[in-house]
């Protein structure tokens, strides 16, 4: 799938509530310059987006999500829930999008490499 890596993350067990351990200063391949929530409604497609220089590694806090990545000629499909524990890392020039699969809304973690910037990415 090119550019696209899933990592797994710590869940550390407690009687009243579990911990999610998703990043320390020497967990990611970059240091994130931007941590924010995206939500997505059930049924709903956001995509297709490419990244010029940002990299995401997205964690699904909420829900679950299908993620779809545009290999060449091909679409890759990688479902990730709030029960797993696994992440997603997109790295730039890569086309992907994602749907909340279910009845909620679900809620996707993302670090970025970069600050926002609108006129590095490309919608398509």
């Amino acid at each position: 799938m090119g550019r696209v890596v899933q990592s797994d993350y710590t869940i550390i067990r407690h009687p009243k509530g579990d911990i999610r351990k998703l990043w320390k200063t020497n967990g990611l391949p970059y240091e994130p310059k931007e941590i924010y929530i995206s939500e997505v409604i059930p049924g709903e497609f956001k995509g297709w987006k490419l990244h010029k220089r940002q990299v995401s590694t997205l964690c699904v806090l909420h829900g679950k999500v299908d993620f779809s990545i545009k290999t060449d000629d091909e679409v890759n499909k990688v479902t990730l829930s709030s029960e797993g524990c696994t992440m997603l890392h997109i790295g730039t020039d890569t086309w992907f999008g994602f749907e909340a699969i279910g009845d909620v809304t679900a809620k996707i973690l993302n670090f970025s490499s970069i600050v926002h910037d609108p006129s590095e990415g490309i919608t398509s």
